[in-house]
């Protein structure tokens, strides 16, 4: 059907329209011309016939020779057109006539019979006379006949019309034949020369168009000077570029697809594109096909005093100043989530604003971290107060009791009681180690007091008193220097993992392994417990905030943790964290391990 619609279908179909008409109207005006030309020499020569015949039998009749008529009869009666010929007295009976069965009949009997009245009004005024019916002409001329000359008779020729009409159709129909076969000859010329020039051309722009619309490259553009050719050219170059465009986009647009944050893109023109990455369903839980339809429907998960904000900020974007961002509560299916989103002004080349962009990323697990670790801080210092008054402080108190008891004693020159010194003595000795194992929870990684190996074996140590479990340790003496900071967060790693394994995971043997492999320090916790719990998206859900801080102190290092669950080859659930050794050495350019082998 899109064939019938075609440029090329509609001008062939007009024009062969068109000449169809002119065809139809010249040939029926030129019928007519015919018709009137061979009209007007029929009734010319009717007229002159009738008037040659009258003469002829007006001199033939007077002298007798009946013979002379009929020979002028016969030379009329050749002519194609004449139906029939008759020569009439005054009583109107014919004398002479070309058809013999009708000689002797009178005239209203013959088949000339409607030119009776007219013949006698002929004899009356003596002068010719031209009669026309629809089908026939009669030409009827008068005559003086006898010796005196004083009887009339006439001459009545009869003419077909229908011959001519016939020959004139005839002509006419072979004219429009022959124009119509020209007409169609040249509709498949002009068919042709439009399939060439036009559609073809056209078909190639379109398909330029087309494959530049489905990021394919265009075919090569028209040759030639012609507009189509000018055109396709220009459809080519505007595609190129575009096509380049397009290939050097692709991995932007793959990049922000792929995004865990979404991002958004509003043009400020007249068609107001806009566009938000698929993140958008996960991050602020509403399906997508919602925004398509409209796309301030994200707002009704604000509340109204956010909503303003939103709507406060858009409006500086759209006048190209900096907004700052914000941090919004999203009401969700699943819960509120807190976002912070990020947006910024796009500025044109003529330094207008053409649209606004941004990103809003998911920061709930981090308000989560954050609140959760301001309360284990706010716990932690409120047990350290706890500790610090129940027992340090109590301890300190009664030595000071049995010091200034002392004093007293001292003032008074009683004698000295060494057991009483003795007391006073272990007391503050075990304030010391309490004093000491406070320190140790808040720093377990000291220098000068063992560093690592220190804190891992008395890691070892609590295992075995607080959980009756075998725990066995194994340190590199290839081992750098650590960082004080690195140490501490590969110990508190260790340290979450071993007691993770001993409390939930039932095991009986646990091992703290930490050597160097190549560049990197590794962190092997084996156990013959429970396989260990992983790291995924919903760590909130599934664990406590030990292993929220487990991550954070493996992106802080950029370590990496994988788990390994026992089998029958190996019996061992494994933790392993790998850790660049350049991330958490000491000194870089110093490595005890590596002098040691070059001295050696």
């Amino acid at each position: 059907m899109r064939f019938l619609h075609s440029l090329q279908f509609k001008l062939s179909v007009l024009v062969l329209v068109f000449g169809i008409l002119l065809i139809g109207l010249g040939v029926v005006q030129q019928q007519r011309r015919d018709v009137d030309r061979q009209m007007e020499v029929l009734r010319s020569d009717a007229l002159g016939a009738s008037a040659r015949l009258a003469g002829i039998s007006q001199h033939a009749l007077r002298r007798d020779m009946s013979s002379m008529v009929d020979l002028a009869l016969s030379y009329v009666a050749a002519s194609r057109d004449l139906t029939l010929g008759v020569v009439t007295d005054q009583q109107n009976s014919i004398l002479h006539v070309t058809d013999r069965q009708w000689l002797g009949q009178s005239l209203e009997d013959s088949p000339l019979s409607s030119a009776a009245p007219t013949a006698r009004a002929t004899r009356a005024t003596m002068s010719s006379t031209l009669m026309e019916t629809s089908s026939e002409i009669l030409s009827i001329a008068p005559f003086l006949m006898g010796n005196d000359m004083r009887s009339r008779g006439v001459v009545v020729l009869g003419y077909d019309k229908r011959n001519i009409l016939s020959k004139a159709a005839r002509r006419a129909l072979e004219d429009a034949i022959r124009f119509s076969v020209f007409l169609v000859g040249a509709c498949l010329l002009l068919w042709l020369a439009l399939n060439s020039l036009v559609t073809e051309r056209v078909k190639l722009v379109l398909r330029q168009t087309d494959q530049a619309a489905g990021k394919s490259k265009p075919p090569r553009p028209l040759s030639g000077k012609d507009e189509f050719a000018t055109m396709s050219r220009a459809f080519y170059k505007s595609m190129c570029i575009r096509q380049e465009l397009w290939e050097s986009q692709q991995p932007l647009w793959k990049l922000v697809d792929g995004l865990a944050d979404v991002f958004w893109s509003v043009s400020l023109g007249e068609d107001r594109h806009w566009y938000v990455n698929p993140a958008y369903a996960k991050v602020l839980g509403r399906p997508l096909d919602e925004i398509k339809q409209d796309r301030f429907a994200w707002l009704r998960s604000l509340s109204k005093a956010d909503r303003r904000r939103v709507m406060s900020v858009m409006r500086e974007l759209c006048l190209g100043k900096t907004a700052p961002d914000l941090r919004l509560k999203i009401l969700t299916l699943n819960g509120p989530r807190w976002v912070l989103c990020r947006s910024f002004p796009v500025l044109g080349a003529a330094g207008d604003v053409i649209s606004v962009a941004g990103l809003v990323m998911d920061v709930t697990e981090l308000h989560t971290v954050n609140r959760r670790l301001a309360e284990v801080a706010e716990q932690e210092r409120r047990r350290m107060g706890w500790d610090l008054h129940d027992d340090l402080c109590q301890r300190l108190v009664g030595t000071l009791f049995k010091c200034n008891s002392m004093v007293t004693a001292l003032r008074r020159k009683e004698a000295t009681q060494p057991e009483r010194l003795e007391q006073i003595a272990e007391e503050i000795t075990e304030t010391t180690q309490l004093a000491r194992g406070l320190a140790r929870g808040l720093a377990p990684v000291l220098q000068g007091g063992g560093g690592l190996e220190a804190a891992v074996e008395h890691l070892a140590m609590y295992l075995r008193k607080s959980f009756q479990v075998r725990c066995e340790t194994a340190l590199d003496p290839r081992l750098p220097p650590l960082q004080p900071e690195s140490a501490t967060h590969l110990y508190r790693i260790a340290q979450e993992l071993a007691t993770n394994t001993a409390k939930h995971g039932g095991a009986t043997h646990i091992e703290i392994l930490l050597w160097r492999e190549d560049n990197d320090l590794q962190l092997q916790i084996r156990s013959n417990g429970r396989p260990f719990a992983g790291l995924g998206p919903n760590l909130e859900k599934s664990v406590g905030m030990g292993m929220h801080m487990v991550r954070q102190r493996l992106e802080i290092l950029g370590a990496q943790l994988t788990f390994h669950s026992a089998t029958e080859e190996d019996p061992w659930n494994l933790a392993v964290c790998e850790v660049p050794i350049e991330e958490v050495a000491f000194d870089k350019d110093a490595d005890p391990a590596m002098n040691g082998a070059e001295s050696a």
